[in-house]
């Protein structure tokens, strides 16, 4: 007690901490904090002298003034959005509305006989030295045409995001999606993401640690535009899948309207996206061993997809800005199986999803506050199309990696609304740039789930099934069980039990009967909800010139678990040992999700007693799919019911992760990155049958309910935090780019990972040594690489993109496929077999795209002829595009693009090296100022795994599948066809 009372006092003296803080801050509104500081210049990139730079918020007049000779102009302004806007003789005037935020890099304004669309970004003063931690370690950014490749279907850009974000190993893979500051949120449209940053930098207190995905939508722009983009997909494009006998009709068609612009001049923009997405897109082929021989088919799953995205921006007046999002879809899905899951599984699923957003951002002198709302509601329903199956009529059946059949066991109905609130400051005292914040969750869930009410019955081997009908029946009914019919029938002519050798040369008997049975009964509603808090303080100084310091502390706690402990510190220190190297250095404790609301309700639904009763049958003699219905109806007697349970030690999980970076800058335009990692998560939860038989009681009776602890209970399945996990990662990246004035642009970056990684996730195989499962993570891929190539010819329009990678296998088990210990789960080793023992194949693949863009309105002839360069030299930027990498620290930044400088302009001595983030940003998005800005159509070919290689994978490490240590292949070359209309208006 007194402990808990110790951190009770802990993390009110945090807070009093916190709220002290922002007392004072508050008080300190005298200087602003941001330079918005860059460079005009024209079209051949020469600086423009005496040009007039005026800034704008709202309607009102903010600052003005010349540029320099060297075309410089630098004002002082807090945070905020602003409207940039610069006339020129003989050039089209420029006008831009930008979000001005603490740590944004500055970047040139390029005028042009074209409008020429540029963002200028703002760096806090006190954050703007080379050192900078607001950057990650190893940050991966995506902007400007590399958008263009990405995903357009949510779930699928969801998935290559998280790839991208696992690419530096380790076993701690989970990712964290921020889109404009609030997180767990729905990804937005490809079309309205200005930016996304990749990033894995655990010592930020503002994060919950892993890795962090930001992503930065488009704001409203100063003058109406809008565009129309048509993608296509169509399986005559297409390669056929390797693991299928035939290439089904498939299509894919996305339509996605947008435009923009001022609703009130000065005071409210509207940006808005719309689509529509039919998809018949080709799943993942079924290859399985039925009773009627190999099932080996592609199979379409139609999907159809509407979206609407209306999103306001409402200067409310000089110091604060109100940002509205709403955001309504519909999806509706039907699966029709794969793998080894036939078509008969299939289900219809539905989902409606609505979400509000509302961000007031205030500035006033050195402070900056951001207040965040939010509210999401969700619905969907699941419900299988078939109610009867030919191998096992109206139940669901599986037969141990051969195949799974009989009717989906899901149909459910949900309901969930989320609320979020948090509040977030930044300022300066002193030297110190303090950033804190409080964040409230609130989740309220409806379930209606009558998963799995008929049964579902488990086989370990074909041979037990065909085995279980001919018992049933008489008679061996099928192709594929004419085998089994050969073996049972000579070994009872022997005398002997029938069985069958298995891929280890063990002989397994044919028992026909399954490893296990379940259904479920009783009350199908549930209603839970969960509310969660977190806080954090973190301090950034810069001890020296040359050193800067990052101290955090973040607290976490949940309604439903009583571990308030929870207090994690981090720690992170950047030295620059020469102008172009800086060493950092970093630890932490990261706690992560607690107990989830998932494991809340089924905490909840299956506590045996008074909701919902889960029958497990563990190897049930005389009991099979065909049995007489009255053997059915008395299977809820206690001893057959499991439910579930939490440790009363339960605590929250944690990792401990500690990293040594450096980053050099070798040239200009070039850097790389090298980054060691620890990471060690402890308390990590997993669950364990702790009414499991005891094994040499087991041993002697097989399935005798006497063996179990409690022979009251059948199994009891507890949540614990006893799992751990072990990780070492070692990643080098490199980056550089090249360009020609007008002429091309060439950029190259990739990484390589070497990792190891050990855990004991997962259900143990023997309940009573949880030590026998320490062994390979399934994340333990030695090797991991990629890279992204990008090279456009300006004078043609021309881009073009390769995004080549490799890995190394992942590990997979060797199970028997059998119930050996009679714990009810079917993860049991061969003797002396450990845990994820073999690695399969390794993979790679060949992304690729080429782009060519036609400009629909030509220039005055006045304005071609002092142009003086070709009508297709200039395209327009990306949002938030800019020049160099600035002042601030980071990853090898200082290497951007626009005046081909770099800008490696800061406070740290000699200018250090910019944020690598920034820079390459400033590369792919600035770099496009060759681009026009008016009425442009853009056509592109995306082709992905160009080279057609199956991705292999083991098909099977279970010794009774007939597809034991098989290879399969799977994604064959897809094509996809777009087509952009951009700025018709």
């Amino acid at each position: 007690m007194q402990k808990v009372r110790r951190v009770r006092l802990a993390a009110i003296a945090i807070l009093s901490l916190s709220a002290a803080i922002h007392g004072l801050a508050a008080q300190n509104t005298s200087q602003p904090t941001a330079k918005l500081r860059g460079q005009v210049l024209d079209t051949t990139g020469a600086a423009m002298a005496l040009v007039d730079v005026r800034v704008f918020q709202g309607d009102q007049l903010i600052k003005q003034a010349p540029t320099s000779d060297q075309g410089d102009f630098e004002f002082d302004l807090p945070p905020g959005e602003y409207r940039v806007e610069v006339d020129a003789e003989a050039f089209k005037p420029f006008r831009e509305t930008v979000r001005v935020a603490p740590g944004m890099a500055p970047f040139p304004i390029r005028l042009s006989l074209q409008i020429v669309e540029t963002v200028v970004e703002v760096r806090d003063e006190a954050n703007s030295v080379a050192v900078s931690l607001d950057s990650s370690l190893g940050a991966t950014t995506l902007a400007g045409e590399q958008l263009q490749d990405l995903p357009d279907n949510e779930d699928d850009l969801a998935a290559y995001l998280q790839t991208l974000a696992a690419a530096k190993g380790g076993v701690d893979q989970s990712v964290n999606f921020i889109v404009d500051g609030f997180n767990n949120g729905r990804l937005p449209p490809r079309d309205q993401i200005q930016q996304i940053i990749i990033e894995d930098n655990p010592f930020s207190a503002e994060g919950g640690g892993g890795q962090r995905v930001r992503i930065i939508t488009r704001p409203g722009s100063g003058d109406w535009r809008g565009g129309f983009s048509f993608q296509f997909r169509d399986e005559s494009l297409n390669a056929k899948d390797p693991s299928a006998t035939n290439k089904p009709s498939s299509q894919r068609r996305t339509y996605s309207p947008q435009f923009s612009g001022p609703l009130v001049p000065g005071r409210v923009t509207l940006n808005f996206q719309g689509s529509s997405q039919e998809n018949e897109s080709e799943g993942r082929s079924i290859r399985a061993i039925t009773p009627d021989g190999l099932a080996a088919s592609g199979i379409v799953s139609p999907s159809v997809t509407r979206q609407v995205n209306p999103r306001f921006t409402i200067f409310l007046n000089q110091n604060n800005t109100l940002n509205l999002n709403f955001n309504y879809s519909s999806e509706k899905q039907t699966n029709q199986g794969g793998g080894f899951t036939l078509v008969e599984r299939g289900s219809t699923n539905k989902r409606r999803r609505f979400s509000f957003q509302a961000a007031e951002n205030m500035t006033i002198g050195k402070v900056n506050n951001e207040l965040r709302f939010q509210i999401r509601r969700d619905t969907s329903e699941s419900n299988p199309f078939s109610t009867f199956g030919p191998y096992a009529g109206s139940f669901t059946i599986n037969v141990a990696d051969a195949f799974n059949g009989g009717p989906s066991p899901n149909r459910n109905t949900d309901r969930q609304t989320s609320f979020q609130f948090a509040d977030q400051l930044r300022t300066t005292l002193g030297k110190f740039q303090i950033n804190s914040g409080i964040q409230f969750d609130y989740q309220d869930r409806f379930s209606e789930a009558f998963n799995n009410y008929v049964g579902t019955f488990e086989y370990a081997s074909l041979h037990d099934y065909c085995y279980a009908y001919f018992l049933a029946f008489g008679s061996y009914n099928w192709q594929n069980c004419l085998p089994t019919q050969a073996l049972v029938e000579a070994a009872i002519a022997n005398g002997e039990t029938p069985s069958f050798v298995n891929s280890f040369g063990t002989a397994v008997p044919i028992t026909g009967t399954p490893t296990r049975f379940t259904r479920r009964s009783g009350d199908a509603t549930l209603s839970v909800n969960q509310a969660e808090f977190s806080a954090y303080f973190e301090a950034v100084v810069r001890a020296t010139e040359k050193l800067a310091v990052q101290m955090g502390l973040r607290y976490q706690a949940q309604q439903h678990l009583k571990d308030y402990n929870n207090l994690g510190p981090r720690l992170n220190v950047r030295y620059q040992l020469a102008p172009a190297t800086i060493v950092s250095v970093g630890s932490g404790i990261i706690y992560g999700d607690g107990f989830s609301i998932n494991n809340w309700e089924n905490l909840l639904r299956n506590d045996g007693s008074t909701r919902q009763f889960q029958t497990e049958l563990v190897n049930p003699l005389n009991l099979s799919p065909w049995s007489d219905p009255a053997l059915f109806e008395n299977l809820g007697a206690a001893s057959l019911v499991s439910l579930r349970t939490r440790a009363p030690d339960f605590v929250s999980p944690y990792n401990v992760r500690t990293q040594v970076a450096l980053d050099q800058r070798i040239a200009e335009q070039m850097g790389f990155n090298i980054t060691y990692e620890n990471n060690r998560g402890l308390h990590l939860l997993r669950t364990r049958n702790i009414n499991a038989p005891l094994p040499e009681c087991a041993a002697l009776s097989p399935g005798d309910p006497a063996c179990r602890p409690d022979p009251s209970k059948g199994i009891v399945n507890q949540y614990e935090s006893t799992g751990k996990s072990w990780a070492n990662t070692v990643s080098f990246s490199f980056r550089t780019n090249f360009r020609k004035e007008n002429v091309y642009w060439f950029n190259l970056q990739g990484s390589y990972t070497l990792g190891f990684a050990k855990d004991d996730a997962g259900a143990p195989s023997n309940n009573y040594n949880l030590a026998a499962d320490w062994g390979r993570s399934s994340n333990d891929q030695r090797h991991r690489f990629q890279s992204n190539i990008q090279f456009n010819y300006q004078p043609w329009g021309l881009g073009f993109q390769l995004n080549p990678s490799w890995n190394s296998g992942r590990p997979y088990n060797v199970t028997t496929g059998t119930d050996d210990n009679f714990d009810g789960v079917t993860n049991d080793r061969p003797a002396g077999e450990p845990r994820n023992s073999r690695t399969g194949p390794s993979n790679y693949n060949l992304n690729a795209s080429i782009s060519k863009t036609f400009f629909l309105r030509r220039p005055p002839e006045q304005q071609q002829q002092a142009n003086n360069a070709p009508l297709n030299a200039f395209a327009e930027p990306q949002r938030g595009g800019g020049g160099g990498g600035g002042g601030g620290g980071g990853n090898f930044g200082g290497f951007g693009g626009g005046n081909n400088q770099g800008d490696n302009r800061g406070d740290f001595p000699q200018g250090g090296f910019g944020d690598g983030q920034r820079g390459n940003r400033g590369n792919n998005q600035n770099n496009q100022n060759w681009r026009n800005n008016g009425p442009r159509i853009q056509f592109r070919i995306q082709a992905n795994n160009l080279l057609n290689h199956p991705q292999r994978s083991i098909r099977s490490g279970v010794l009774t599948s007939p597809f034991f240590e098989d290879i399969i292949g799977n994604g064959s070359r897809t094509i996809n066809l777009s087509v952009q209309f951009q700025d018709l208006f």
